[in-house]
């Protein structure tokens, strides 16, 4: 893992020639910043794909000031009923409520912004869609179970009587669906 240069140096350094200027990429519309016109940019309108990365030779990389800088992530996921989502994002796994309008619910994931779409037809995907971190994963999957929750087993992974993963690298994970299908997941750190 890359951390950022600390200086966000300018193109050609990263030693510490001081800090490059940022400007304001939220007030310039997309195809502006790009060169590209509105409808060249389709659905990628708000995505830029980074120029290559610098590695500066100390574990930092330096970002070309042309890269958007990103603040905060957003996940996405579906569901077919929304007040039987509703119930499960917040009195199951007690996520705040942030909005509902018609297209979607959103929720606070720990400040990560979780909107739920709202849809006529869903396939749950066969993967891990979302995920949370806990601290202590056998409290929070007595949580979970005593709610109703049911694991989800794997035959080509030991699992545990909760139904509790263990990876070769300590990292311990617990896969359940929720009401729709979409498959989560919580897990510890290491």
């Amino acid at each position: 893992m890359h951390r950022l240069c600390p200086t966000l140096a300018r193109p050609g350094s990263c030693d510490g020639a001081g800090p490059a200027p940022l400007e304001n990429i939220a007030a310039t519309p997309p195809h502006e910043r790009t060169g590209r016109s509105r409808t060249d940019l389709g659905h990628r309108a708000h995505v830029r794909a980074p120029e290559p990365h610098q590695d500066c030779g100390d574990g930092t990389v330096k970002i070309d000031e042309a890269t958007p800088r990103m603040t905060k992530a957003v996940a996405f996921l579906a569901t077919r009923d929304p007040p039987r989502c509703r119930r499960f994002y917040t009195e199951t796994l007690g996520l705040r409520c942030l909005d509902e309008d018609d297209f979607a619910l959103v929720f606070d994931a720990h400040g990560t912004k979780l909107r739920v779409r709202k849809v006529d037809e869903l396939v749950p995907l066969p993967h891990t869609v979302f995920g949370l971190e806990v601290d202590d994963i056998e409290a929070s999957v007595d949580t979970l179970l005593a709610q109703g929750v049911v694991a989800r087993r794997y035959p080509h992974v030991e699992q545990d009587a909760r139904g509790i993963w263990t990876a070769p690298s300590g990292v311990r994970v617990f896969w359940f669906p929720d009401p729709d299908g979409n498959l989560l997941s919580l897990s510890t750190s290491e």
